[in-house]
Parts: C-alpha cells; sequence; structure tokens
C-alpha cells in the first residue's frame, strides 16, 4: 500500500478571512468589512446589521479592506437587514477600485463619499 500526497496546485487557495466589526455612535453605525463579501458570507453582515436593528438612523460602510463583493453582497449593503434605513441615510467610504466599478455599474456612485 502506497501513500500518496498531493501537491499544492491540487487545492485551492484559502480565502482571506472575512470580518465584521461595527461601531455604533449616536444613530450612526459604521460597519467596517474586510474580506470577500459574497454568497457565502452575506449572512454574517446581515447578522451584524440586526444586532443593533432600530438604534441607529444613518448607516456608513468602511470598505478599505473589502476586496471582492458579488450582487448578494451590493443587495445587502443597499437594503440592509431590516430596511428602515433609507437608501440617502446610507454611505461608502473607501471601496477598492473593483467594488467602486461594481458601484458604478448599478449606479449608486453617489453613495461613495471617500
Amino acid at each position: 500500500m502506497s501513500l500518496q500526497t498531493a501537491s499544492s496546485t491540487e487545492f485551492a487557495p484559502l480565502a482571506a478571512p472575512f470580518v465584521v466589526a461595527q461601531k455604533l455612535d449616536g444613530d450612526v453605525l459604521t460597519i467596517a468589512i474586510v474580506g470577500e463579501l459574497d454568497i457565502a458570507t452575506v449572512h454574517l453582515l446581515e447578522e451584524a446589521q440586526r444586532s443593533v436593528e432600530g438604534r441607529y438612523r444613518a448607516l456608513r460602510y468602511e470598505l478599505v479592506g473589502l476586496e471582492f463583493m458579488d450582487s448578494a453582497g451590493l443587495r445587502v449593503l443597499l437594503a440592509p437587514a431590516g430596511g428602515h434605513v433609507p437608501i440617502s441615510q446610507i454611505s461608502i467610504t473607501h471601496p477598492a477600485p473593483i467594488v467602486r466599478r461594481l458601484l458604478e455599474i448599478r449606479g449608486v456612485q453617489g453613495m461613495i463619499a471617500g
């Protein structure tokens, strides 16, 4: 019986860790997102939004560490869990070029504050 080993090319690289951090300052919730926001991780952002539901009136996303976002992530950014924050009260700062492009395609580049 022989033992088979796999080369490193047979395994997909591990994705960067996904982190959602939130800070409530008065009635403004800031959510910083690091990693990739997609169908596999979007539930973590929804949980963060729900955990302070009803306690904020404006929402600010800090995306300096967001490397990728798909349409599922965009949906949750634009329509936060609970749906009580109007889109006019949502701002986005420091999106990566690939994320900025997705926002431009969707027509919401006016939400970008920095």
